[in-house]
């Protein structure tokens, strides 16, 4: 067998007794029998909101179709594989780093990714270590403004939406999902945040006092894959 390297060959032809014709044109070749090393994925981004935000090995994420980043030996193929089956294919550039995503929706669940090399020659090296993660699109359960509590002024108690006070601080409570982050609105304007309990129940004390006037609050909660829900508007009337 010929070893890895460039060889030019050429052919001669040799008659009954010996003689030896000229030799013919040159070609030259090169043989590579070594399989490129195993190629890396060095991030898998969701991008669905404009900002990339990158998605933890092991991480869930709301994103069907994440972008992956990673390094090669330039000008490899590499084929991209979801649970073993081939997704597609994208070329290493000269610097050593390749991008693909996905053209079709990666299924609900989780799912191991790994990428294999090809080179021009058609060796084929090692899958990478597999980057895991779980796609979850389905929405955390919304959480409910239940009463914002008056606690100064003649009148004092729970105050329900459409219910006028005089309260221009009160502490607004609610339900939600277990161990989540909750953020309270009043229109666009984020008001405070707050993480719920074991058993969902949150609340908020309001520290910028609101103005006279009926106020739009809603609150919203994110889980971990970065789907969100948002609450039904509880009218705070404020009447100082």
């Amino acid at each position: 067998a010929l070893p890895d390297g460039g060889h030019v060959l050429t052919a001669q032809s040799v008659d009954a007794v010996g003689n030896n014709s000229a030799a013919s044109n040159s070609w030259s070749i090169v043989v590579d029998a070594t399989a490129p090393d195993a190629p890396a994925i060095t991030s898998v981004v969701n991008d669905l909101s404009g900002s990339p935000v990158a998605i933890a090995d092991n991480g869930a994420t709301n994103d069907t179709l994440p972008t992956l980043n990673g390094t090669g030996e330039a000008g490899t193929t590499i084929s991209i594989r979801v649970d073993g089956v081939e997704v597609g294919t994208t070329l290493v550039g000269a610097g050593g780093v390749w991008t693909f995503t996905p053209e079709d929706a990666l299924a609900e669940g989780p799912h191991a990714i790994t990428v294999v090399a090809t080179d021009a020659a058609g060796n084929t090296g090692e899958p990478s270590p597999a980057f895991n993660l779980t796609i979850d699109t389905v929405p955390p359960v919304a959480p409910v403004i239940t009463v914002a509590v008056d606690t100064s002024g003649s009148v004092t108690g729970d105050v329900v939406s459409d219910q006028p006070t005089d309260e221009t601080l009160p502490l607004i409570r609610g339900t939600g999902p277990a161990n989540a982050q909750i953020s309270l609105y009043d229109g666009t304007t984020l008001l405070g945040t707050a993480t719920t309990s074991a058993t969902g129940a949150w609340s908020i004390q309001l520290t910028v006092p609101l103005g006279n006037g009926t106020h739009a609050l809603t609150a919203t909660v994110s889980d971990a894959a970065g789907n969100t829900a948002t609450s039904g508007t509880f009218n705070l009337v404020v009447d100082n």
